[in-house]
């Protein structure tokens, strides 16, 4: 007999074996199918009880979690029957032992047990109590509600009850008129009982049949013991609290308890009014039909009964189809989701993985708070759905399909969760949200270990796999997916990205061998001498710089020139420390450039800084990168190929159009995402001819308009987002022009001009306006301009310099055609720093300090001075700059509400020249005197005008808030647009105006003279 085709063996005889064929002769087989049918040998415990199919083994275990098919009551310590074959039916020996006719005092004809489970709800017509056990019923009556329950059947007379401390027998009693209320009170459960009563003749002890049938033991799932039952036929004499409800026990009733332990329960807590039914089982009620559940209570959820509306405390409570526990979904919608649950994930996920790959590049230039919401939850919900999707796979893996389910549906699962592996690794241009996001490259590196390891499973569970071959190389791909964006996020972290920027270490000049070459001239007596030479010192006076063509850069030329300098200024994300060397080339480079063609230099170069912070741009292009995405997208055109020419023979149409999708999605994101950065900046700044011509590209600057109805900003107010929706609503964006670059290009460079070295820097980036006004040799309001930059808070004087530059916009109108474009750049720059101060306030956290105390001061004063004049005009303009109303478009409008500030203040003047303290005066009053102080300096016989006065100022405190702001958060506003700050920030380096410059003294050197015709020997 050959093994391999199979066969029938004997249990106990093991040399005894069958031919299949030979087995299943008609001649010797019966027919009957033995399938479940227990292959243990028949002994005497075994017990074929009319109640079920299969053989009943005897058996006697302390089980606790299981229920008797019989009376619906735990196991417990009793001895037991147990279904020999593979279904769950239990049973108490004692139910087991019941007599199908019985007669008893409960009815007048004999009662026939029944054990077949109706679909409708029974209730015992002695104790009242509704059960789904084993019953007795009467056959000869028609009424089919006369049902007893096995426990109350078992009651004789005269009956003794389970608690062994009453000795004495309890007599069946018809509880009649004559007899008294008092004796048909149970001493149990102090109800009224008007059939039936079992009373002891020789004490007082009355219990209804409910309470004479309550088993002897229960079971409760915090005490390793049974509790026992107290009937309450005695006094309780301490004081005891249910630990379940944690109420008092009464002093005459029913109870369980466990006098080892502690615990004490009342009956109703540790039984509860279902305690004769068995959980999980369905019926439906002989009144309207209601479909009813028994639910075991796991008194977490603290249920509140629908009639009562009280916490429910007991073991098992009904539930019905229309409650919110059992039926809050419907079963169609379950059934919907049991199939599409995974595929609507894997569509999802591939779904946010395009509009990463379209629309994440973009974020650098977009700062749309819409916008940003669309890559924010995308890429939240992206890493979601896959991790979800993998998950519910490997719950569902090596299952065995639905009847619904094609057969092979596993194999194509095990291969969508390569897919999955593959999302994981995430699209090419978007690794990380924020900075902080790299600083957790660990967790994501530990997340590709956990991932790994489940799609491995999910992987060997599949086989054997018709498509292994092309899941494996899905495998492959996958992985480097993952691992280039671990790799990303681990080189943009701060501290690798800074240990990047260490070059090899220089170990300097051998001066041990200098010194010994020095002595043994010594003792040769060879004529040798050290000397200390000291470098030259630079020239006094302006810098000279190299001046080049007035031309503007190529495309290509500026993208090589970014690529340089980003190579060196990219170290200011993490403060690095540069040379005089790098200062001076930096600085003598920008010089010579054109506004135009720095402001294009450093746009490519910030973003580079975003490239290398938030995608994958350093790992594609260095060699391994490059490699090893050549060999994940082989993998792809590989499995593919594979897919393609396979069978699909058993497999779901849709799954089958699904998996297609998913190959020549991955497909063409990984192309895009290819061709997205081989016409990128990196890959022109590494070519020495350009292919095509760049596009020119934009600066957003952000323009400030405030505008606010008093209630909207009191509800704004009391939930917490009056900043938030002022950023969405009150903000519009303009394309930085060339006018203001220039202006801005310029006075950079004529600052930089004046510094000589290094250590003269620091007293120009740390100029917030006095450096311009000292320079402009303002004499006849110098001290008193002064005060408003020197004597106050950086964001103070924001706040006076903004309001008085609106004043002086509005109600000035004559004006040289000359300093008209002063004017403007002036109220530009001053709405653009009040946007920062208010809106962006990270990146002036370290100039700023009381801003919003200040800002709401003067909402106050503004309000107050309109009650004052008792003229609305005076709102306009305070109100438009101060959040409070919409902003007023009629210009007559504005410039007579500016004039009534202006006006307004002139007496209050007067009696304020003595004031004490510049800083005890209103911030409208400051702005007010400003304003007037700037006036007088309107003519001027060198030519120099207020608004050229006010416009630098407000460059110089640009200049400032740039240099002083963190480096990680100029780093950070680079992946929600950028800022004009950012650009000011980056140009103020090149310039060498900055705290990233080493300035130390210039170090000498020490030369050997051996003698007039020896070369000498330095260090």
């Amino acid at each position: 007999m050959d093994g391999q085709y199979g066969g029938y063996s004997c249990v106990c005889c093991l040399d005894y074996v069958v031919h299949s064929r030979c087995a299943t002769n008609e001649e010797v087989w019966d027919g009957k199918e033995l399938e479940e049918v227990s292959e243990k040998e028949d002994d005497h415990m075994l017990n074929l009880h009319f109640s079920h199919q299969h053989g009943l083994r005897l058996e006697n275990e302390d089980i606790r979690d299981i229920v008797c098919s019989g009376c619906a009551l735990p196991i417990a310590s009793e001895t037991f029957y147990r279904c020999d074959g593979l279904c769950n039916f239990y049973l108490h020996e004692r139910c087991a032992n019941l007599p199908q006719k019985k007669n008893t005092f409960l009815h007048v004809h004999p009662l026939t047990l029944c054990t077949d489970e109706r679909s409708s709800i029974s209730r015992c017509v002695a104790c009242k109590l509704h059960f789904n056990g084993f019953r007795y019923r009467c056959l000869e009556c028609k009424d089919v509600t006369i049902e007893f329950d096995i426990r109350c059947c078992s009651v004789s007379d005269p009956y003794w009850i389970s608690d062994h401390d009453h000795d004495h027998p309890l007599y069946v009693t018809v509880p009649t008129n004559e007899i008294g209320k008092a004796n048909k009170i149970c001493s149990s459960c102090g109800l009224e009982e008007l059939k039936l009563v079992l009373s002891c003749s020789d004490c007082s002890l009355r219990l209804c049949m409910r309470c004479a049938t309550l088993p002897t033991n229960a079971v409760y799932k915090y005490d390793k013991h049974l509790l026992r039952v107290n009937s309450g036929h005695e006094a309780v004499t301490s004081l005891y609290l249910c630990d379940i409800c944690e109420k008092k026990i009464e002093e005459k009733g029913s109870f369980y308890a466990c006098f080892q332990c502690g615990p004490v329960l009342h009956t109703n807590c540790a039984l509860g009014s279902f305690r004769h039914m068995r959980p999980g089982l369905s019926f439906t009620s002989h009144d309207g039909g209601r479909k009813y559940q028994v639910v075991l209570n796991d008194r977490i959820l603290q249920v509140r009964c629908s009639q009562c509306h009280v916490a429910c405390h007991e073991p098992l409570f009904l539930t019905t189809g229309t409650t919110k526990m059992t039926e809050a979904i419907p079963k169609a919608v379950k059934d919907m989701w049991d199939k599409w649950n995974i595929r609507g994930l894997v569509i999802f996920s591939l779904l946010f993985q395009a509009i990463l790959v379209l629309f994440s590049p973009n974020r650098k230039r977009t700062p749309m708070r819409l916008f940003r919401l669309l890559i924010w939850s995308s890429y939240i919900l992206a890493n979601w759905a896959a991790d979800y999707a993998v998950g519910q796979i490997s719950d569902s893996a090596g299952d065995n399909p639905e009847p619904n389910e094609s057969p092979k549906t596993n194999e194509l699962l095990a291969f969508w969760a390569m897919f999955l592996l593959l999302h994981l690794g995430g699209p090419d241009t978007i690794t990380a949200l924020a900075l902080e996001d790299n600083e957790l490259w660990l967790r994501s590196l530990f997340g590709l270990v956990c991932q790994f390891i489940v799609t491995l499973y999910v992987f060997l569970l599949s086989i054997p796999n018709s498509l292994l071959v092309p899941t494996s190389l899905m495998l492959v791909a996958g992985v480097i997916k993952y691992v280039e964006r671990i790799g990303a996020m681990h080189g943009a972290s701060l501290k690798r990205f800074k240990d990047s920027m260490l070059g090899d270490p220089e170990p300097g000049n051998d001066y041990t061998r200098f010194m010994e070459e020095y002595k043994i001239r010594k003792i040769l007596k060879e004529p040798s001498q050290l000397v200390r030479i000291q470098k030259p010192k630079k020239e006094q006076g302006v810098v000279k710089v190299a001046v080049r063509p007035k031309r503007c850069l190529t495309p290509l030329q500026v993208v090589q020139h970014a690529y340089k300098y980003f190579n060196i200024y990219k170290g200011l994300v993490v403060d690095f420390i540069y040379t005089s060397q790098q200062w001076t080339e930096s600085k003598q480079f920008f010089h010579s450039l054109l506004s135009e063609d720095a402001l294009r230099i450093l746009e490519v170069e910030l973003s580079f800084i975003y490239g290398t912070l938030f995608t994958k741009v350093d790992i594609l292009h260095t060699w391994i990168g490059a490699t090893f995405r050549c060999i994940a997208l082989g993998c792809l055109f590989t499995s593919l190929y594979i897919f393609k020419t396979s069978r699909k023979d058993g497999y779901d149409r849709f799954d089958v159009g699904l998996t297609y999708a998913l190959i020549f999605g991955g497909i063409a994101l990984d192309l895009i995402s290819i061709l997205i950065f081989s016409v990128s900046d990196w890959t022109f700044a590494r070519m020495s001819k350009p292919k095509e011509e760049l596009d020119k590209k934009h600066t957003r600057l952000f323009l400030k308009f405030w505008f606010g109805i008093p209630m909207i900003n009191y509800l704004l107010e009391f939930f917490g987002i009056p900043d938030q929706v002022n950023e969405m609503v009150y903000t519009s964006r303009e394309r930085l022009t060339e006018e203001v670059w220039d202006i801005i290009y310029e006075e950079v460079k004529r600052r930089s001009a004046f510094v000589v070295g290094m250590e003269g820097a620091s007293h120009i980036y740390s100029a917030r306006g006095e450096w311009i006004l000292r320079d402009m040799k303002v004499e006849i309001t110098n001290e008193k301009l002064l005060a408003h930059v020197t004597e106050v808070d950086y964001d103070q004087s924001l706040l006076v310099w903004h309001i008085a530059t609106e004043l002086l916009h509005q109600t000035e109108e004559d004006t040289a055609e000359r300093h008209v474009r002063y004017k403007e750049f002036s109220k530009t720059l001053s709405e653009y720093m009040m946007y920062l101060l208010i809106v962006q306030p990270s990146l002036m956290s370290t100039v700023a300090g009381i801003d919003k105390i200040k800002f709401r001061e003067a909402i106050a004063e503004a309000k107050r001075l309109q009650k004052a004049v008792k003229q609305s005009q005076v709102s306009h303009v305070t109100h438009r700059y101060l959040y409070q109303r919409k902003y007023v478009e009629d210009s007559r409008d504005a410039k007579m509400a500016c004039q009534k500030i202006l006006d307004s203040y002139k007496e209050v003047e007067q009696r304020n020249k003595n004031a004490k303290g510049y800083k005890s005066k209103s911030i409208l009053f400051q702005a007010n005197m400003l304003a007037k102080e700037l006036q007088r300096i309107q003519n001027r016989e060198d030519g120099v005008g207020m608004w050229e006065v006010v416009s630098k100022v407000w460059v110089e405190m640009l200049c400032y808030a740039a240099t002083h702001c963190d480096s990680k958060q100029h780093a950070a506003q680079l992946n929600r647009g950028g800022e004009l700050i950012n650009f000011v920030w980056l140009l103020m380096a090149h310039f060498g105006l900055g705290e990233q410059f080493r300035t130390t003294k210039e170090d000498s050197r020490a030369r050997l003279i051996l003698d007039k015709t020896t070369t000498s020997c330095l260090v």
